[in-house]
């Protein structure tokens, strides 16, 4: 029998819960806005094939990373995986990934929200915008099957594995470091640093727009996003390098011009035509001899970085900017796009469709272009569906483009945007969330060229892709109707299974091999080499000391960073002995890596230049064994 007084409470707890099934859920208001940052080194061994040239007929290089590409065999800028998270609560989020890579692919995307949503029980699939930088001296082997092995080499399952966890270990951590931030931002002009590489149109596309978010704490810089169009191809397949390519010395350059630490993170934009430029600057006084391409880079990166640097003081910033984002997946394929057979006869996509008569002498129409593709299989055709995230930030719009959008398509992409009420400066985050090859106006597919040959869908995908976009965008801005059912999203792909790589023994690992000289001159290169560990552990990281008088301390950039290896001053090379190709997989080796480090190059970002005494730390990891660390001889650096 209930007491009267248990009676009561009942009747008053369900007349509460009557009251509320009566009332509308609360609607999410957004909070306090703030901004988190984070770096993850990219868990990339070195030996691994690199992605975006064709690697058939190139020279031979094994390793026991590599396939069909030839393994790389020296760094110079370490990929790595920058997040910027941007958060005015649950709903009111937007989580920026860069990634030093070709590409990002959907399956990828999806398995870092699956890891996430494991994490933390959260979906972040509106939020989250994955792009890549499209340097080609990133690694491939990250995506599965079919003729996606001719530009990213076999698929690697444990390397896929290892880049979804520290995707996710990045994002968590930018998560973690969330507090109270401003939002602030302008977009430049920058012509002197890409130029139109494409010919066969006859038309000097171009467009120099670079957009720069400022994020700020207490009035003080902390983070900086921006965009910028130009192809990641400063460095060659022959090069055998991995390296971050020319936004990695874009994103240096910058966060050198700053007297305090900034997390700085550059994405791509429409670069299917955008080669990089090296703008003209004066001479380095007494600069160090380097391998090719990498003044170039450095000069490109000097030349955006002292135009982010002057606009910056003119950036107004806010406390309470609006985040909002909308993630929609929709389907592609000859029905969707509404070919005929005759028209574009490939029902699983069709690629590098080529003519013999293409030129750059004149402007040609190839009526027989669409006639001459290599088609994908049935058991592995193009991707049949994709996506974009749309949103603001700010005042600021943006939108994702799952691939290499031409300069006139994005044109015209983003004057559509700006047609809407509201809207005026733009973000386009190219390369970002998947990858479906070039994208080109349908007239201009039909000249043929390179551009041409990497669209995956035939003439008209470019301009269905440009139509979905405008769908996508007006529903995000005016709530217009989808004339498509949005398809479920794709599995990542099965890493179930796999052999884990066997760490090879390392011999005399924690000696240094070859010493600096006791001195050089200011125009010298120093080298010196140490012995470490399998680089499926990691490479070593070296960083510079000053002999203070006192003892040694890490020489600082004026950012008040170490100047280690990672970074583009630096080159590594490794040399196994006995070489990869002379002794069979699991053989005891003795793993050479030999540092080059200039004394003199543009926007090394010192205060003063480098004379005096020094040495190197170096950090080898080394495994279940543990980290070592050695420190190289002393050397002087002379005036003459």
């Amino acid at each position: 029998m209930k007491s009267p007084r248990l009676a009561l409470v009942l009747v008053l707890l369900l007349g509460l819960v009557a009251g509320c099934e009566d009332q509308e859920p609360a609607t999410p208001q957004p909070g306090t806005f703030q901004a988190g940052f984070s770096t993850v080194r990219m868990p990339v061994p070195l030996g691994i094939g690199t992605a975006g040239f064709n690697g058939i007929g190139a020279a031979s290089s094994p390793t026991p990373f590599s396939d069909l590409y030839p393994g790389t065999t020296r760094i110079h800028g370490h990929p790595d995986i920058k997040v910027t998270a941007l958060s005015r609560g649950p709903g009111f989020e937007l989580v920026l990934v860069r990634t030093d890579m070709i590409a990002v692919i959907q399956q990828l995307r999806d398995a870092v929200l699956d890891e996430l949503e494991q994490r933390t029980g959260r979906s972040f699939d509106h939020a989250l915008v994955m792009g890549a930088t499209h340097t080609h001296s990133g690694p491939g082997r990250f995506i599965e099957g079919g003729l996606f092995r001719l530009i990213a080499d076999q698929f690697f399952p444990e390397f896929y594995d290892r880049l979804v966890s520290s995707i996710a270990d990045a994002v968590e951590q930018a998560l973690d470091d969330l507090a109270p931030a401003e939002l602030g931002h302008t977009v430049l002009e920058a012509p002197d640093a890409h130029s139109d590489r494409r010919c066969e149109d006859g038309v000097a596309y171009q467009d120099d727009r670079m957009p720069v978010v400022v994020l700020t704490r207490d009035g003080t810089i902390r983070g900086l996003v921006a965009a910028y169009a130009i192809h990641g191809t400063v460095l060659g397949i022959g090069d055998l390098t991995l390296s971050r390519d020319v936004f990695g010395a874009i994103e240096e350059q910058i966060t050198q011009g700053f007297d305090q630490d900034v997390h700085v993170q550059v994405f791509n934009s429409w670069a299917a035509d955008m080669a990089p430029e090296t703008p003209t600057l004066p001479p380095v006084e007494e600069a160090s001899d380097r391998p090719g391409g990498y003044a170039s880079m450095e000069d490109i990166g000097y030349y955006l970085a002292a135009l982010v640097h002057e606009a910056i003081p003119e950036i107004q910033t806010t406390d309470a900017p609006s985040i909002e984002t909308l993630t929609v997946r929709y389907p592609i394929d000859t029905w969707s796009i509404g070919y005929t057979a005759s028209e574009f006869d490939y029902p699983y996509g069709g690629v590098y469709c080529s003519v013999s008569d293409e030129t750059c002498d004149e402007v040609l129409h190839h009526d027989n272009l669409a006639r001459a593709c290599i088609p994908f299989p049935e058991d592995s055709p193009a991707p049949t569906q994709s996506l974009f995230t749309v949103g603001r930030l700010g005042d600021l719009h943006f939108t994702t483009w799952s691939g290499e959008c031409s300069t006139g398509l994005a044109g015209e992409v983003m004057a559509a945007m700006q047609a809407k009420e509201g809207v005026q400066d733009l973000l386009f985050i190219g390369y970002s969330n998947d990858y479906l090859g070039y994208q080109l106006q349908e007239d201009d597919w039909w000249h043929g060229g390179y551009e041409a040959s990497g669209s995956m869908w035939g003439p008209r995908q470019g301009e269905y892709m440009k139509s979905i976009q405008a769908q996508v965008f007006d529903l995000f801005v005016e709530g217009a109707e989808l004339s498509f059912s949005p398809p479920a999203p794709v599995p990542p792909f099965s890493v179930a299974g796999f052999s884990a790589y066997a760490v090879e023994d390392a011999l005399d690992m924690g000696v240094v091999a070859e010493q600096p000289a006791s001195s050089y001159v200011r125009s010298g290169v120093v080298s010196f080499s140490v012995h470490g560990g399998d680089p499926w552990l990691g490479a070593p990281r070296a960083t510079l000391q000053r002999d203070t008088g006192e003892g040694f301390e890490d020489v600082l950039g004026v950012h008040g960073q170490p100047l280690d290896s990672d970074g583009h001053g630096y080159w590594v090379d490794l040399v196994p002995e006995p070489a990869y190709g002379d002794a069979a997989e699991g053989t005891p080796r003795v793993f050479r890596w030999a540092f080059s480090f200039p004394l003199t190059r543009r926007g090394a970002g010192l205060s003063s230049p480098l004379i005096g005494r020094y040495r190197f730390r170096v950090d080898v990891p080394g495994g279940l064994a543990g980290e070592q660390v050695v420190e190289t001889d002393v050397f002087e650096v002379a005036t003459d």
